[in-house]
C-alpha cells in the first residue's frame, strides 16, 4: 500500500506543493544496493542536471528510513542539498510512503526496477530473489487460510 507523507508546515516549488522529510532521513535499501548497486556518478549528475533544469518531477517511495525506489533521485538531491545547503527545494523531498512487510518491500524494489537496462548478474539476481519471495508469499497465504 503506498500513500504520501506530507511536512504541512513546508510549502515550496511550483504551485506551492508540500515538501516532506529532510533528504538527510533516508538511506539506500540493503536489498536494492545487493541487486542492482549504487547509482554512479554519471547518473547522479544526469539527474542532477534535469533537478536543476526541471525540478524533482516523481517523488521517491520510502519504507521507515529505507528508499524503495528512486535511488539515484535521491542521491541527486543529496548531494544538491550538499552543495546548496540554503535551498530548501533541495533539503526536502517527496516521497510516497510504502506499507508493506520486508518480503513486500523486496518484491516492489524488483518490480520497480522492471524498465532498467540490467546486467546478466542483476537479472540473475532477480530471479533467485523473486523465486525466494514467491515462495515466502504462498508460505503466508497458506498460513492465513
Amino acid at each position: 500500500m503506498i500513500g504520501t507523507q506530507r511536512r504541512p508546515s513546508e510549502k515550496h516549488g511550483v504551485g506551492f506543493q508540500e515538501w516532506t522529510p529532510e533528504v538527510t532521513e533516508f538511506e539506500s535499501h540493503p536489498f536494492s544496493v545487493q541487486v542492482y548497486g549504487e547509482p554512479t556518478a554519471e547518473q547522479i549528475t544526469e539527474m542532477k542536471k534535469s533537478i536543476l533544469d526541471k525540478g524533482l518531477l516523481t517523488p521517491i517511495l520510502v519504507w521507515n528510513k529505507y528508499v524503495v525506489s528512486g535511488n539515484t533521485r535521491w542521491a541527486a538531491m543529496k548531494q544538491l542539498h550538499e552543495e546548496f545547503p540554503d535551498r530548501k527545494d533541495f533539503r526536502y523531498i517527496p516521497t510516497n510512503t510504502f506499507d508493506g512487510t520486508e518480503i513486500e518491500v523486496e518484491q516492489t524494489i524488483i518490480e520497480a526496477n522492471r524498465q532498467r537496462v540490467k546486467t546478466e548478474s542483476q537479472k540473475d539476481a532477480e530471479a533467485a530473489h523473486l523465486l525466494r519471495i514467491e515462495k515466502a508469499l504462498a508460505a503466508e497465504r497458506l498460513k492465513q487460510g
